[in-house]
């Protein structure tokens, strides 16, 4: 988990998710307002209530509707982990990680580096018994199966 570089995938992902959100509250009736958009917009601080009860409030709405969406992608990233929490919560780690996967979000050679820096260069060599062998003349063997 520490190697997913997936911020901007995941920004991408959920602007596209609260487009369609945002779209479709904008069709969606409320009680107070001309429509469940105004509302959260009023709710969230995005809009006051002078513009929400005018003649032209739709027309403010859909101004500020990308400010809403940038808002709600904002909190989703901040769930932890650019993102990546707000997927596995809501989506589970399942078909979280296969995204993961499918859209090459694992640095690799971050990864594979911070591995041999840690393990040593022969746990990944010697599937016999993870040692190195030092041999005369300066050279080193490994042993495999």
């Amino acid at each position: 988990m520490n190697y997913i570089d997936g911020r901007d995938f995941f920004e991408e992902q959920l602007n596209d998710m609260n487009l369609s959100y945002v779209e479709d509250i904008a069709s969606e009736t409320d009680s107070k307002y001309l429509n469940r958009l105004i509302a959260e917009l009023v709710n969230n601080g995005l809009m006051d209530e002078d513009d929400a009860e005018s003649e032209n409030a739709e027309e403010i709405a859909d101004d500020l509707k990308y400010d809403y969406i940038a808002l709600l992608t904002e909190g989703q990233l901040d769930e932890g982990m650019d993102g990546l929490q707000y997927f596995i919560d809501n989506f589970g780690e399942n078909e979280t990680y296969g995204m993961v996967v499918d859209n090459n979000l694992i640095d690799i050679d971050e990864a594979s580096q911070d591995a041999v820096n840690i393990d040593g260069i022969a746990h990944f060599l010697s599937s016999y018994d993870g040692e190195t062998l030092y041999l005369s003349d300066d050279c080193v063997a490994y042993r495999t199966n």
